[in-house]
């Protein structure tokens, strides 16, 4: 058993091991938590929260990618599917002058549900394009690629899933209901 004094050191070193173990992991803690957010060596947390204020207050090419997913695709998105008086005004402003899969029409796929921010996410990106997929329930996705161009990004490509398009039998076929004469 021990005695009294003996108690004492003990639970001493104890809480003094505790301590130094809380003060270890705290500090481990501070430096790889800084380090997966973007903080060097070197760098003060200003230099960082600076360096993030900066980043989220530009627009255009510099937006953060899955934003540019959740926000221009689905206008781009909406504005391709659905017929109405300003659909040309609008694919001027979302898509490039030789965007590939702008010669299709709402009337030549079946309607459309338009989407919103939820519906969408990254399938690949690099420095000045993304490619997202929009799932507005199909069984697969409609797959869009923007780029950055002058401050701005604007679809490249638009590619339908292929049961969403209508198909239409010749006129000889319909009238004898789809067989040939």
């Amino acid at each position: 058993m021990m005695d009294r004094p003996q108690k004492t050191l003990f639970v001493l070193s104890m809480a003094a091991l505790s301590l130094v173990l809380v003060i270890g992991a705290l500090v481990f803690m501070l430096l790889h938590g800084a380090d997966s957010h973007g903080v060097q060596s070197g760098q003060s947390m200003q230099t960082v929260q600076k360096r993030a204020e900066k980043k989220d207050s530009r627009s255009g090419v510099y937006a953060d990618k899955a934003h540019v997913c959740e926000t221009v695709a689905v206008l781009a998105f909406n504005a391709y599917v659905t017929p109405s008086e300003n659909r040309e005004r609008l694919l001027v402003q979302y898509f490039t002058a030789d965007a590939e899969g702008l010669t299709y029409t709402p009337e030549d796929f079946t309607p459309q549900d338009t989407v919103d921010s939820t519906m969408v996410g990254i399938i690949d990106e690099d420095a000045d394009s993304v490619t997202c997929a929009i799932h507005n329930g199909l069984e697969s996705p409609w797959i869009m690629r923007l780029s950055g161009q002058k401050n701005r990004w604007k679809v490249e490509s638009i590619e339908a899933p292929t049961d969403v398009y209508t198909q239409q039998l010749p006129d000889d076929k319909q009238a004898s209901g789809g067989e040939s004469k």
